[in-house]
């Protein structure tokens, strides 16, 4: 059996790992529902830190968000990950299509609505300790902050523009630091994801945009902050 990676691998410690990783596979259902991606009906509500969230029913979309966390989780336990976002893009899908005139193959990329970026640092890697989020009163900390990540979310839509009411979908890309040209990834890693330029290979804005901070937090073993972007104009 292939060995696996250290969940505390990336300085912040497992239990802390663990429970990152499902605060934020909590975090897209809860994206999704507040940002009417999907009806309201096809969710069930439920609680997660205490708070009242809301996940889809949908099997297929559920194993879809687990995957991208897990893929997270790997490059979290190699030290290569510096980014989550949840893109929220007009309905279609990324395709290359050839100019007429040059026959050169360029890529459409679908029109970007709007991006939920969460920014995740260790400070382990400037000579910061994990032993604060390694104790029940650093997990209990975290736990707290975590908790308003989900209450602001939840009050997002008043900071935000109103969700398009027509056809929309979502991806979700993992952004890895780009200092690493091998990256030791497992094999079902590499058979579920595929490695691109995210500028110009997948959904991006197609006009002006603004960056709306939501909440960060800034502990001695990690930083996270979470940004949404959204285009000027939804029209």
């Amino acid at each position: 059996m292939e060995a696996q990676p250290d969940p505390g691998g990336w300085g912040v410690g497992g239990e802390a790992t663990r429970l990152l990783l499902e605060f934020l596979r909590v975090l897209v259902h809860l994206i999704l529902y507040t940002r009417r991606v999907y009806p309201e009906e096809t969710f069930e509500r439920r609680r997660f830190l205490e708070v009242i969230v809301y996940r889809s029913r949908h099997p297929g979309l559920c194993e879809y968000i687990d995957d991208a966390v897990q893929g997270l989780g790997e490059l979290l336990c190699a030290g290569l990950a510096e980014a989550f976002v949840i893109v929220i893009h007009e309905a279609g899908e990324t395709h290359r299509c050839e100019l007429p005139r040059s026959r050169e193959l360029q890529f459409y990329a679908p029109s970007v609505f709007e991006r939920f970026v969460v920014e995740l640092h260790s400070h382990s890697e400037e000579g910061g300790t994990n032993a604060s989020l390694c104790d029940p009163q650093g997990l209990a900390s975290l736990r707290a902050h975590l908790r308003g990540f989900l209450l602001k979310v939840q009050v997002s839509p008043s900071l935000l523009s109103p969700p398009r009411e027509r056809d929309v979908s979502f991806k979700i890309e993992v952004h890895a630091r780009s200092d690493q040209q091998d990256m030791p990834l497992s094999d079902h890693l590499r058979d579920r994801w595929v490695q691109c330029d995210h500028r110009s290979e997948v959904a991006s804005f197609h006009g002006p945009s603004r960056v709306v901070p939501l909440k960060s937090l800034c502990l001695p073993a990690l930083g996270i902050q979470l940004l949404a972007q959204e285009a000027m104009s939804k029209q």
